[in-house]
């Protein structure tokens, strides 16, 4: 899930496929400047000229790390399904098939 932040006009957006925070200046309508920011040590890390945002439903990871990343995402679906049951919530849980 994406975050972000705004404060007059900067947008600050925090997305869970990038270890840094873009920052987007606004003037009007119109994006003035992108830069990436540090939230570790507080600082600017560059000027973008160009910022790939991709839509929150999809999930990017590097080769060698997606198969880690899906069985996290496995495990924290199970998990939740598991919370689902114990609360009496069955028909929340999309692994558990029909409520009967």
């Amino acid at each position: 899930m994406s975050v972000f932040r705004v404060k007059a006009e900067i947008v600050d957006t925090n997305f869970p496929y990038l270890d840094y925070v873009y920052c987007f200046a606004f003037f009007d309508h119109e994006i003035e400047a992108i830069q990436s920011f540090d939230v570790e040590n507080d600082k600017r890390i560059n000027i973008i000229e160009i910022a790939a945002v991709f839509p929150a439903n999809l999930y990017l990871a590097p080769k060698d790390y997606r198969s880690k990343v899906i069985y996290e995402i496995q495990d924290a679906l199970f998990t939740q399904e598991e919370n689902f049951k114990r609360a009496g919530k069955l028909y929340r849980s999309y692994f558990s098939g029909p409520v009967s």
